[in-house]
């Protein structure tokens, strides 16, 4: 995007939800500029140009006057032959979605459109700020006060994902910081452009235009940078936050900004998908004494005090965020905005689940018997830690489900002989699609949800062989034991999950109030998305069985792609029962929600084999049917949570 180090709008904001509107009837004629050159004192479209503000990959940006409001904005202008009808049109589109956005900490884009010449300009509230590093550096701020500033940058950038609006080009020059009450107030800006510019090509990985990448290399996620297809979704803002963060921390990059400019797009993008971050504390040993004490000279402290304070949680929540593997990272915003705030409260992290692949990667070159003596220590120590506290409701789950408390989002948990399921984190999510999002159907209002409680789901849809051993007989019309059950009515899926809560009881697979049961309508869509904004969470092919590549028939379940918390065939092979009563959707936020009280319907989510309708298989893509209904292209998959004693 257009870089500049000043920068940026005033304090006069738009309106909270004020939308500007791009037509193609307003771009030709006018006060359009009519030579490539923008001019100090021009008027363009009712903006006057008063100076240039800085120079970048993409174009310029100017300090300007919006005439009619007597307000300054930052007017930044792509370079000839990056502007399109295209564009314009994204960009309009683009706006529908940014009038959503309701946020302090969030630039407002008042204006937008293409000049005769082909320029394409963006009127963004001004912001007088400096960038978010150079801001703290000036300051000399500690790492908990740049921590502070951060967190304001991350419940913006949440704000936005809960919208379905991300990012695509978070960094330092996107970040920029002013000052109200003599507090540091960070606005995050350029929301929108990026999208309006890239469009889908963002989708298909990084592209480049007059050899340019689209967005910042250094600050860029892996899955940009590939050309696998693989669809961008909210834990790439979270990526790029991993490397503001980690920048912040000890002054660097994962990637440095000189090794960009040496080398060539193809070897940038090995750099992005195969250079491993070191530790912030790691790469502050690294550094020369000079530089290392210039580093925490402008962090208020000396060198071993700030390793230290960047040593063990704070080094992990980075390394976290800057996962090569997507499925690695925090799964939201939130999340990440969780675990620093626990640091900030001086609450120790709980350990990390190992990631064997990772972990054998990196350490590969030590001996098996170290590893031994590790594992033996560890588990000494955490059993004498453990004989040490009471017996919490914590204590108990970490003990009978073998993990740690609470647990990531997407742990494996094993269930008996044959249950494998998900952990679901407590959280809060905007549930239903935006107005704009394609082939949507006018009952999927969007609404807050919040979970104050998590629980698990089943991997992948009941198959027939788990059916068999509970009910004692298979009825679907498919036959094969690792097949989706199927011809099962809602009520016969609700017995089925009463049954297997009593086997496993009196078999001891289960901690006193847990039950199985079907997933609550909000319940499935919160896990189907896997802490992602967009429609689905993968190319349809890859996720999911559906009319054009099924056969017209059922298949083994877990053979299709898993989305973001390890779920496999939330859309596709059969469609799933929900707990609910299909109704219209609350206008406003709810807190564990249940669905309607009475209706002759009932709820069920993603699709099936036999389906080629692309629209129904997106995650807020929502049905009903009688209860009563068999059919062959209807299953369910059990959840597993803490029995309500609300009711």
């Amino acid at each position: 995007m257009i870089d500049s180090n000043q920068q940026h709008g005033g304090s006069d904001a738009a309106e909270p939800g004020a939308t500007m509107r791009v037509s193609t009837a307003n771009l030709v004629g006018g006060d359009f500029v009519e030579v490539d050159e923008i001019q100090t004192g021009q008027i363009i479209r009712g903006f006057r140009i008063i100076e240039r503000l800085g120079v970048g990959g993409f174009g310029e940006v100017f300090k300007a006057e919006q005439l009619n409001l007597k307000r300054l904005v930052a007017f930044k202008v792509l370079k000839p032959g990056m502007d399109s009808q295209e564009i314009v049109t994204r960009f309009e589109a683009e706006q529908k979605a940014m009038a959503r956005l309701d946020h302090p900490n969030i630039a407002k884009i008042i204006d937008g459109g293409l000049s005769p010449r082909g320029r394409m300009f963006f009127a963004m509230e001004f912001v007088p700020g400096a960038t978010i590093s150079d801001y703290c550096d000036r300051r000399r701020l500690k790492v908990s006060e740049r921590l502070g500033i951060f967190l304001e940058v991350c419940d913006a950038i949440h704000h936005a994902h809960l919208r379905g609006i991300i990012h695509r080009d978070i960094k330092p020059n996107n970040v920029l910081v002013t000052e109200r009450d003599n507090k540091p107030f960070p606005k995050v800006i350029d929301f929108g452009i990026a999208k309006a510019i890239y469009g889908h090509l963002s989708e298909e990985g990084v592209c480049t235009i007059q050899n340019h990448f689209l967005g910042t290399p250094v600050y860029m996620s892996p899955e940009q940078a590939e050309r696998s297809g693989l669809e961008v979704d909210g834990r790439s803002d979270i990526y790029s936050l991993g490397v503001l963060l980690y920048e912040l921390l000890c002054a660097k990059t994962p990637i440095e900004t000189q090794e960009v400019g040496r080398k060539d797009i193809e070897a940038v993008r090995k750099m992005i998908l195969e250079t491993d971050a070191g530790k912030p504390s790691t790469r502050i040993v690294q550094c020369t004494e000079e530089i290392a004490a210039s580093v925490a000279h402008n962090r208020d402290c000396d060198v071993d005090s700030l390793v230290q304070t960047l040593s063990e949680d704070l080094d992990r929540i980075v390394i976290k965020c800057l996962e090569k593997d997507r499925n690695c990272r925090y799964a939201t915003v939130a999340e990440l905005m969780g675990d620093l705030r626990s640091y900030l409260s001086k609450v120790r992290l709980p350990p990390e689940p190992r990631n064997t692949t990772r972990s054998a990667k990196r350490h590969n070159d030590y001996h098996p018997v170290i590893y031994c003596l590790i594992a033996v220590l560890v588990t000494v120590v955490g059993w004498f830690a453990y004989q040490s506290l009471a017996m919490t409701a914590e204590r108990e789950f970490a003990l009978r489900f073998k993990v740690s408390y609470p647990p990531p989002a997407g742990q494996f948990v094993r269930i008996g002989d044959d249950y494998s399921v998900r952990w679901i984190p407590a959280g809060r999510f905007i549930m239903g699609s935006p107005d704009d999002e394609l082939l949507r159907s006018t009952n999927e209002l969007q609404h807050e949800v919040v979970f104050s409680k998590g629980f698990f789901l089943s991997e992948t849809e009941c198959t027939q062989s788990q059916w068999d051993a509970v009910m004692g007989n298979r009825p679907s019309r498919f036959q094969g034991a690792q097949l989706p059950v199927e011809q099962v009515n809602w009520s016969e899926a609700v017995e089925f999950c009463r049954k297997l809560t009593a086997k496993h009881q009196q078999q001891g697979q289960l901690p006193d109030g847990w039950e199985w049961r079907l997933p609550t309508e909000a319940e499935w869509e919160y896990a189907a998305r896997a802490g992602t904004v967009v429609p689905r969470y993968g190319d349809l092919d890859i996720i999911a069985w559906h009319a054009g590549n099924s056969g017209n028939t059922t298949h083994p379940v877990g053979r299709k792609q898993a989305n973001g918390w390890g779920l496999q065939d939330m859309m596709g092979n059969v469609w799933e029962w929900c707990l609910d009563w299909h109704g219209d959707y609350p206008t406003s936020g709810v807190v564990h929600p249940k669905g309607p009280t009475s209706g002759s319907h009932r709820v069920f989510r993603g699709g099936c084999y036999r389906l080629s309708e692309s629209r129904k298989f997106r995650s807020g893509y929502r049905s009903g049917i009688s209860p009563n209904t068999q059919t062959f292209d209807v299953g369910f998959r059990p959840a597993l949570s803490q029995i309500d004693t609300t009711n």
